[in-house]
């Protein structure tokens, strides 16, 4: 197949002509504009992506509609040829970012429970990682030292 295992600026081929129609745009001054999908990558997995572009390049978000943002990229080196690998590598991260996003939100609860009982007086999970009620007595201890200063407890 013509062009397989090619990289980005190989064969003299520019970004925006390797990316679907419409999803890249030029301008005079080496700046490249893609569009993308808020349903695809998420504003908080684009705006993760943009933030470690920053010390390479210039990152413009226009105002998101209809489902889209565009995104501007220049690099600060004002050469057209390394925005052109700055939006390649700007695309991979977008796939690292949704993913680490998407991640986050399905372990969410988990880290919760984990930080509760790391800063907890009291046992609020189990050795097998179940939530545990609090009894009584554990509820009396608490409030008559609400600090947990007059409390012993193992480290282990």
């Amino acid at each position: 197949m013509a062009g397989e295992g090619f990289l980005p600026g190989q064969l003299g081929a520019r970004l925006e002509s390797q990316l679907p129609a419409g999803v890249a745009r030029r301008f005079d001054d080496g700046a490249l504009r893609i569009t993308l999908s808020l349903d695809v990558y998420g504003l908080e997995a684009i705006f993760r992506s943009c933030y470690w572009l920053t010390d390479r390049c210039f990152v413009y978000l226009s105002p998101p509609k209809e489902g889209l943002i565009d995104v501007t990229l220049i690099s600060k080196k004002a050469d057209s040829t390394q925005t052109d690998q700055l939006t390649w590598d700007f695309l991979n991260d977008l796939v690292d970012q949704r993913l680490r996003v998407d991640i986050n939100a399905e372990t969410r609860e988990i880290r919760e429970m984990i930080v509760a009982q790391a800063f907890a007086d009291i046992d609020v999970i189990d050795d097998r990682g179940r939530p545990v009620a609090p009894d009584a007595s554990q509820t009396n201890r608490a409030e008559q030292d609400p600090d947990g200063i007059k409390q012993w407890r193992p480290a282990s």
